[in-house]
């Protein structure tokens, strides 16, 4: 590793102290909200461990991703690192979410005439898929890229869309809400078929580019001696689409449990009942 380079960055930069305390305390409110302040919500149930693990996890995810060295390097040095950190964001973080929020935490949130009427229409499954992906995929042209590089505030604003579009897309999946929770388990595999394929023209035009596409990392420093401007190029279109991949894969193995327990005339499975065995671990 290229020491010269760390140097460069302060230990606020690398290490992001104000998301540390932004993550430890929105963990806090959580546990408070599904521990001792529970009964404050109507119809409220203990909450497993294994679902407060999935939120922390989450939230963790968003420091990794923001607060991390990983964040530091995204900009102007790693491509690698630009595209881990929004694979963590869009496809792992959502994910984490849905599987820790428990219905009865948001419910009072969605049964409003507003927000019932904006979730029948962004949460709309076509709708909420090509949308991320038509904007994730616009983002990776080079001369979107290079603009938004280029003018932080609205690379930042972007980004922000992105998160939420993200949340959008995972939503018709795993809607933790059963009275939202529409879509049937065979349109949801097809749903997943369906993210996977989108996302793939652009992972591929960026792993066998033959050029570096984005100006920011032309001449960028050296952080790793065996990983060239062009490998790292590669390695961040990889990363992406495997992120992707391993997350739907999770998915589709919640799914499928849920889907086997319903066949087998059981109680219906909470996203929870997905069980975290740490002494497997």
């Amino acid at each position: 590793m290229n020491q010269s380079v760390l140097t460069h960055f302060s230990f606020s930069e690398l290490w992001g102290p104000l998301v540390f305390f932004i993550t430890v305390l929105l963990s806090v409110i959580y546990l408070l909200y599904v521990g001792p302040l529970r009964n404050r919500f109507y119809e409220s149930e203990p909450v497993r461990t294994g679902q407060k693990i999935w939120f922390i996890s989450g939230l963790f995810t968003f420091y990794i991703a923001v607060g991390s060295p990983i964040n530091a390097f995204s900009h102007h040095v790693l491509f690698s690192a630009h595209m881990l950190k929004q694979a963590l964001l869009y496809f792992i973080m959502p994910l984490f979410f849905y599987l820790g929020t428990p219905s009865w935490l948001i419910r009072p949130l969605l049964n409003t005439k507003f927000s019932s009427k904006f979730l029948s229409f962004f949460s709309r499954p076509i709708l909420a898929m090509f949308l991320f992906n038509s904007a994730l995929s616009l983002y990776h042209f080079p001369v979107v890229f290079n603009k938004l590089m280029e003018i932080p505030f609205l690379g930042g604003l972007y980004h922000v869309f992105l998160v939420i579009a993200s949340f959008q897309m995972w939503w018709p999946l795993m809607c933790p809400v059963p009275e939202f929770d529409k879509l049937s388990n065979v349109k949801k595999l097809g749903y997943i078929a369906a993210n996977a394929i989108l996302l793939y023209p652009a992972c591929v035009a960026i792993i066998f580019a033959g050029n570096i596409l984005y100006d920011p990392y032309v001449n960028a420093p050296q952080l790793l001696s065996f990983l060239s401007p062009i490998d790292d190029q590669q390695l961040g279109g990889i990363i992406m689409k495997m992120t992707q991949e391993a997350a739907f894969v999770v998915t589709l193995a919640i799914i499928s449990a849920r889907w086997y327990r319903k066949e087998k005339h059981d109680d219906p499975i909470e996203v929870y009942d997905v069980k975290i065995d740490s002494s497997n671990t």
